[in-house]
């Protein structure tokens, strides 16, 4: 029968592949190794360890055979963690909304960063959303009689909107001292149909007063190796977004949608080539369209951001990973959505 040895996950964290484990002795028990097994062992870890620093590959051979590792050190994958380091800071930091100053160790863990890049990602994110709401707020003033009476704000996106300088925190550094609370439901690399499906609860939970809704970039791309599908099908994507936008509706929220931005596949096919990532201009139009018509038949607001966005490169919108939007993006969507805030609400305040 089949022996299961406890498992310590160590192979994934130091990358290591196991080719073949071998009986050391006639009994077959794995975990019967002799004494000098362990000494030999444990100079052979060493060994390797300090040869995986170097970026070698090293076999072991234990007592006849006993375990045999390949530690393959794959540098492609080197320098696309280094290329990474700042998308992967960007990725912690877009799940709490506020990091306490002890989670940065429990993030650090998790994302393979030191925590003080954390801690000075955070800062800078900081420092970003507030020279870009103190930017906002010289074009659009606060018009404070709106935010006198507390307001929900739901945020449902993936990691777009989950950014620590992403357009909405802009608006909340702008909202200060108002009653307003928002309520971030995005989370990184989330489609239509994980949004709903594991966000569903808190979404409607919240009792939002208004809503924004940017969804699609995950779902509007392909694998380049076959079946070469969509990640979600339009229809299924269509599906999902008008189950969301009905539910708040029927809820009272007013909701805005705004379009999924471009992206540059030349920065994605540099940053992400073993994800092998594809996108395509028709796609994205493509699920724009639904996004409008869903938009339009539940009463939200579409805020088709294409016009604007058309002024520049998508390499001049987006950060080093073609996909994410950089501070600039992020101020020129933050800009539309704090208008159409503030047109919905003063409706919603005059009655």
């Amino acid at each position: 029968g089949n022996l299961k040895i406890r498992y310590d996950g160590i192979a994934e964290a130091l990358y290591l592949d196991v080719v073949a484990v071998v009986r050391p002795d006639r009994d077959g028990r794995v975990n019967d190794v002799r004494d000098h097994i362990h000494d030999l062992a444990q100079f052979l870890l060493r060994l390797g360890l300090l040869l995986f620093q170097f970026g070698a590959a090293l076999v072991v051979g234990l007592d006849l055979g006993v375990v045999f590792i390949n530690l393959l050190l794959q540098f492609r994958f080197l320098r696309l963690q280094r290329k990474n380091f700042r998308f992967q800071a960007h990725k912690s930091l877009g799940f709490c909304a506020s990091i306490p100053e002890d989670a940065y160790d429990c993030l650090s863990g998790i994302y393979g960063l030191p925590a003080q890049v954390l801690r000075e990602e955070a800062e800078r994110c900081a420092q970003l959303t507030e020279q870009a709401a103190a930017a906002l707020l010289r074009g659009q003033p606060l018009r404070k009689e709106l935010w006198r009476e507390p307001c929900t704000i739901s945020i449902l996106g993936d990691s777009i909107s989950s950014y620590q300088a992403s357009f909405w925190r802009m608006l909340k550094r702008a909202l200060r001292g108002c009653p307003v609370r928002f309520c971030d439901h995005s989370i990184s690399g989330q489609t239509s149909g994980e949004l709903f499906i594991t966000m569903y609860p808190s979404i409607f939970q919240s009792h939002a007063d208004l809503a924004h809704l940017m969804i699609g970039t995950n779902d509007c791309r392909r694998t380049v190796d076959a079946p070469h599908a969509l990640h979600t099908g339009l229809e299924e994507f269509e599906k999902n977004v008008r189950f969301l936008l009905a539910s708040l509706q029927s809820g009272g929220t007013r909701s805005v949608v705004s379009s999924i931005p471009p992206v540059d596949q030349q920065k994605i096919d540099a940053v992400f080539p073993e994800y092998r990532l594809e996108y395509f201009e028709p796609d994205r139009q493509a699920f724009n369209d639904v996004l409008r018509r869903a938009a339009e038949d539940f009463g939200a607001v579409f805020n088709d951001m294409e016009p604007v966005y058309a002024a520049f490169s998508p390499a001049e919108l987006t950060i080093e990973d073609g996909v994410h939007l950089n501070g600039h993006a992020h101020g020129l969507l933050a800009a539309r959505v704090w208008a159409l805030f503030q047109s919905i609400r003063t409706e919603q305040t005059a009655g």
